[in-house]
Parts: C-alpha cells; structure tokens; sequence
C-alpha cells in the first residue's frame, strides 16, 4: 500500500481494493464497499464516488508544482485511470471498471505517490482522533436537531457540522482539504456576522458547538490569530478537547514559517 499523505497515494490504495472485488459483481455493490456506504444511499454513494472522480484533477495540479521531475513521465499513467473513472457506472458488472488498471497503470500510479509523499506530503491526522471528533459531531447533531432552539440558530450549527462530517467521512480519498473547508466556513461566518458569536453562545449546546470547531482547528495546525476570533468564541476554542479528554488544549496562535511550506493543508501543496 502506498503512504496516504498525498492524492495519488489514496487513489492508489482505493485501486489496490478495487482490484481484490470479484469482476462479476454488480458495480453499485462494489462501489458502495470501496467507499464506506449502504448500496442502496444512492445520493451518499454518488457524492463520494464525486470525491472520487476530483482525484485525478488534484493529482495533476500537485504534479504541476514539482520543478524537478518529469511531470509528462510521472503522468503517464494518467489516461488510463481519466478513462476508466469517465466511464463509471453502477449497473454494469464491475470487470467493465477494472479492464483499465493493467500493472503499468498500477506501477505509475504507485511511483507518482512516492514522489508527491516524498515532496509534497500533506500532515497525516490520526485516524482515532478523526472518529472522536466524528461520534461527538454525530451526537451532538441528533441533540440539536431535537432541541428547542432559535431556528436560524440551530441551522448555522446544523449546517456546519454537517459539513465536518461529510469531510471527515471523506478524509480517506480526499485527505484534509474538506476539513479545512469545512473550518474556514465556520469561521468566515463568525467573522461576516459577529452577532451569531452570541446567538450561538446562548443555545444550549453553542459551547459543544465551538469546543468541536476548535478540535478541527487544533488537528489542522490552523494558525488562530489570523481568523479574527474574539471574547467568548476565542476562550471557547480554547477549551477544545483533545483525543477524548477533558484536558484543554491551547489552539496554535501561529505557525512557523517552515511549517506552512511543509504542510500541504496550510502550504503550496494544498489546492
């Protein structure tokens, strides 16, 4: 298996499974193995199989910023997965999706990843802490949506933490750049209208709310002095738990300079 800190190792991995699936097997059912989803969510399993699909495009813009390499070599693996991955269906038995991904593909798909992890490698998250973050996102979704509360007010928190799951339950294939997403839209409508500061404060559950945003903020490294966050927000954030704990943990305020070049998520390396 390749190492799963850039875009073509994921996609490389994803392949590996996808050619252990027997090819008699109906497409839909494979798809939904290989991306976490009952055959039957259509609209969950094509949403991921769209995460799928942006792969390649990734693939080549982190290729592009590589100064030393043969770009036209380390791609030429390229079309064959473009083809297979234009073609997707879900009814036609799941051979019709292998036939692209002979060993060359496979070898040249695998040497882009070593090259992107070795070059370009985004920070790895712990696998434990994504689904801490997960399983209280998920409560706390099912005690807002029941609870009496302001009803622009439960959507801001509804909305934002709906976008934290789909990006933590697309971290495998698309790594952390949802997440980040995810992030910044919550502290851009902090930032657009402070008054949801107080409105949120307010709710019932607005303190678990901002603890969970800045749990993702404490596992992205996000640097907190350049998102303009005040008063009770920011001491908030600063009470996030960490791995299951109730230990607070002070959020990064900056980042050194060399760690945002290495870091894909905060860095060159990132869109």
């Amino acid at each position: 298996m390749a190492t799963a800190n850039n875009p073509a190792g994921r996609l490389y991995n994803l392949l590996v499974e996808a050619r252990k699936q027997p090819p008699g097997t109906e497409a839909r059912k494979v798809w939904a193995l290989l991306l976490h989803v009952e055959s039957n969510d259509t609209p969950t399993l094509l949403r991921r199989l769209a995460r799928v699909l942006e792969v390649p495009a990734l693939i080549r813009e982190r290729v592009a910023r590589q100064q030393s390499v043969n770009r036209a070599l380390l791609l030429e693996w390229m079309p064959s997965v473009e083809l297979a991955l234009s073609n997707v269906t879900l009814g036609g038995p799941w051979k019709s999706f292998l036939g692209h991904f002979d060993e060359k593909t496979m070898y040249g798909l695998n040497l882009c990843s070593d090259i992107l992890s070795r070059h370009c490698a985004e920070t790895i998250i712990d696998e434990g802490e994504l689904e801490n973050i997960g399983q209280e996102v998920g409560t706390l979704i099912e005690e807002i949506s029941g609870a009496r509360i302001e009803e622009d007010v439960k959507q801001f928190m509804l909305d934002h933490l709906a976008a934290i799951t789909d990006a933590l339950n697309d971290y495998w294939i698309a790594g952390a750049t949802p997440l980040r997403k995810a992030l910044e839209s919550s502290v851009g409508a902090i930032v657009l209208d402070s008054s949801i500061i107080s409105k949120v404060n307010a709710a019932p559950h607005g303190s678990r709310f901002w603890t969970i945003v800045g749990r993702v903020g404490v596992v992205l490294s996000i640097a907190w002095n350049a998102l303009q966050l005040s008063g009770r927000a920011t001491a908030l954030l600063q009470e996030a738990v960490s791995t299951g704990t109730t230990r607070a943990i002070q959020l990064p305020r900056s980042v050194p300079e060399e760690t945002m070049r290495n870091e894909a998520d905060l860095g060159t390396c990132d869109h």
